[in-house]
């Protein structure tokens, strides 16, 4: 990847991490405390089927794309596993949606039930499409195909909130809006050939990559995300709300993590080829010191000012919290 490559890619992540930031607080701000628990009770589940994603699909085509990257047969492999991922994904989400209504005691699970489902599966599918366009080198096209999806949707809460008031399902809607729009474009601009000669050669290397990669995902999600569904099941979705409302606040930090995915590892291997492992040492120290006062600025301050802060971001209804 150019050194261009490398800025357009912090850019994009920048903007899928801050969006994604942006999008958890207008909700939460928005749709309620009790709604919003229910919300992110159910959508931590597509962030479970993302991670499963990134560990059988995406992280394999990312690291044995430069090798294969010519060969359509990887890439058909590729695309068909991701096929089979997303209609698997539909059907256990739908399961998971009425598993997590019964426990809540949601009512019109089948008003927004379907709209979950679709909204979750194609949002990941949107996923993985960005990541193909990284394992290609069409850095821009990444970049466009996030911005019109992150620009679509945001627009979308905001004149819902305005005009109809937001609720459980127009925030589903408007996810599945902004990620179809994001699709099409993808599949209007971007030609995928397929190729199944040796189809069974590239899929048994792409699950030697996978098979010990998945493991680790599951339990990093299970980490991340244990406290919240245990909340919420032992409590409801009231306290699901407050406890995920007030982690959002503190999710700023994870924006700079995330937008340093896509340059960090690359350029840290190009120092390595040019100026060994001491070099990528040095700068491994320096990258944890500005991380770790950034995130001890960021955690002192809203252990300090948690009230003032959760009055800003969300109003009053939080600060008893």
């Amino acid at each position: 990847m150019s050194f261009r490559g490398f800025r357009i890619a912090a850019l994009d992540q920048g903007i899928v991490s801050g969006s994604n930031f942006l999008v958890g607080l207008i909700v939460a701000r928005f749709l309620g405390i009790e709604a919003f628990g229910l919300y992110a009770s159910l959508w931590v589940w597509t962030a479970f089927f993302n991670s499963v994603q990134f560990s059988v699909i995406v992280s394999p085509m990312m690291s044995l794309s430069e090798k294969f990257k010519h060969a359509n047969s990887f890439y058909t492999v590729i695309f068909v596993n991701q096929s089979l991922f997303f209609l698997t994904s539909l059907v256990l989400l739908t399961l998971i949606g009425f598993g997590t209504a019964y426990i809540y005691r949601a009512q019109n699970v089948n008003e927004w039930l379907l709209l979950f489902v679709l909204a979750s599966g194609f949002a990941n599918l949107q996923d993985f499409l960005r990541r193909y366009c990284y394992s290609q080198g069409k850095e821009i096209k990444a970049f466009i195909v996030d911005f019109i999806n992150y620009f679509a949707l945001l627009l979308s809460l905001f004149l819902t909130e305005i005009y109809l008031g937001l609720s459980l399902i127009n925030v589903f809607q408007a996810i599945l809006f902004s990620s179809l729009l994001s699709i099409a474009l993808f599949f209007f601009s971007n030609r995928v050939t397929t190729d199944f000669s040796d189809f069974s050669t590239y899929h048994s290397k792409v699950w030697q990559t996978a098979k010990w990669l998945l493991p680790s995902s599951v339990l990093q999600w299970g980490n991340a995300n244990s406290p919240l569904l245990i909340l919420g099941a032992a409590y409801g979705p009231l306290y699901a709300g407050i406890f995920k409302a007030c982690q959002n606040v503190m999710a700023v930090c994870m924006v700079f993590v995330q937008a340093l995915e896509n340059v960090v590892p690359r350029r840290f291997a190009v120092q390595l080829m040019e100026y060994g492992v001491g070099k990528v040492l040095q700068s491994t120290h320096k990258l944890l010191v500005q991380l770790g006062i950034l995130m001890i600025l960021v955690i002192g301050g809203g252990f300090l000012l948690s009230e003032q802060v959760l009055v800003a971001v969300y109003g009053d209804k939080y600060t008893e919290y």
